[in-house]
Formats: structure tokens, C-alpha cells, sequence
């Protein structure tokens, strides 16, 4: 198994220690291109944001439709709001290809024992 590094948000900021971490930045983009971002978001927030995500998508189709692009006041609208299942296309002219590769990417990522996190094993 691949063991990522950890980049801490806070020391690429800190004058003390933005070098370092910059170069252990490089290193893990170069060596594996993946790494553990730090970003010193509390955990319990992160697990609220998950537990108001799912709790939203498990509303009627009906009810989540209000919270849709068009609904939206902000510029532009498709960066905001709710788009249903297979409602958004990686580019215009992507394919069924597009879709494949992701696809391929991720399960190479698996074979490799490269996790975002301990639930996905």
C-alpha cells in the first residue's frame, strides 16, 4: 500500500514554514501526484455537512427541483444549486468516453491502494 503525505494548508501559509512545505508539495505532486490535504476543517463540521447532504438528496425529486440552476441568483447560475442525476456534462462535446476514463482512473487509483479516505476500503 501507498503511504500519501500530509500538506498542511497552514504551514504552506505560516512564513516559518511555507518552504518546506511548498517543497513537500512538489515532491508528492512529482512522486505519486496524490496527497492528505490538512486543511483544519473540524471533523465534527465536516461530518455535519455530510449527515445536511444526505439528508437533502433524500428529499422528494420535486422538492430538490426548487433548489435547481434556474432558481439561482448569482453569477452564473450553473455554479450554484442543485442538478439532478446525469443533469451535468463534463464538456458539451464530452462522450460516453469521458465517463470511461474517470471510471478507469478510479480503478486504477484502487488497484494501487491509493484511498481518499478509510471509508472507501
Amino acid at each position: 500500500m501507498i503511504t500519501l503525505p500530509q500538506i498542511s494548508l497552514t504551514k504552506l501559509t505560516a512564513d516559518a514554514t511555507r518552504h518546506e512545505e511548498r517543497e513537500r508539495l512538489r515532491l508528492a505532486c512529482e512522486e505519486s501526484g496524490f496527497f492528505y490535504l490538512e486543511h483544519g476543517i473540524p471533523k465534527e463540521q465536516i461530518t455535519e455537512a455530510i449527515q445536511a447532504s444526505r439528508r437533502f438528496f433524500a428529499l422528494p425529486q420535486s422538492t430538490k427541483e426548487r433548489f435547481g440552476h434556474a432558481a439561482q441568483d448569482v453569477y452564473p447560475t450553473t455554479a450554484r444549486g442543485y442538478s439532478p442525476l446525469h443533469g451535468e456534462v463534463l464538456h458539451p462535446e464530452a462522450g460516453p468516453e469521458a465517463v470511461s476514463n474517470i471510471q478507469r482512473f478510479h480503478q486504477r487509483r484502487q488497484e494501487l491502494g491509493i484511498y481518499w479516505s478509510e471509508d472507501q476500503r
